[in-house]
């Protein structure tokens, strides 16, 4: 539980996506090959973010999310 961690390949940490205010525990990664990642977290809630930590959107759904 806790915000998301990038890391190197030899472990060194470049980023932390950190979820909006009550959002926790994130269930599913999903990396595009334009770099924007999608992280679902419990309850319905879905974010985007840039490789450089930015907070694209957050939507909060109905249904929880089964695959990315």
């Amino acid at each position: 539980n806790g915000p998301v961690l990038i890391h190197t390949t030899f472990g060194e940490l470049l980023r932390s996506l950190v979820a909006a205010e009550g959002v926790t525990g994130p269930q599913q990664l999903a990396l595009s090959r334009e770099g924007v990642v999608v992280v679902a977290y419990a309850k319905g809630h879905l974010a985007a973010f840039t490789l450089n930590g930015r907070r694209l959107r957050h939507e909060t759904h109905n249904d929880n999310f089964q695959c990315l």
